[in-house]
């Protein structure tokens, strides 16, 4: 039987890794938001003894064109192709905002600097 963690890990590379979870509502769903360094993931619990997951939400974080906090609990997001609302249960909506942030940022400053470093080795 697959844990959470487990169905989660299947949809990280190896360079990734979870940061937090929380509990959240997607699309009138609860489930289990899960923040990697990379991907925003949200699964859905489902059956009482023979437990069932199912990935609702898989976004990478470099396809995130907005996040706004609409309410305490409340994020809205944008991305290339749509837009969608995350409600969360146990966190405000700040606090992901500012983690989701700052893996963008992360994840800007290494493509920089991988940049830089091929623009080196090309003089």
């Amino acid at each position: 039987m697959s844990t959470l963690q487990d169905i989660a890990h299947e949809h990280l590379t190896a360079d990734d890794t979870i940061l937090q979870t929380h509990h959240s509502i997607y699309d009138d769903v609860a489930g289990t938001l899960i923040l990697s360094k990379h991907k925003l993931l949200f699964l859905h619990e489902h059956g009482w003894l023979n437990k069932r997951y199912d990935v609702r939400l898989l976004v990478p974080y470099t396809y995130l064109k907005t996040i706004a906090v609409e309410a305490s609990h409340r994020l809205a997001f944008t991305t290339t192709d749509t837009s969608f609302h995350i409600i969360t249960l146990d966190i405000k909506a700040k606090f992901i905002e500012d983690i989701i942030n700052h893996c963008i940022e992360t994840i800007r400053l290494k493509d920089q600097a991988k940049t830089i470093t091929v623009l080196r080795k090309k003089r």
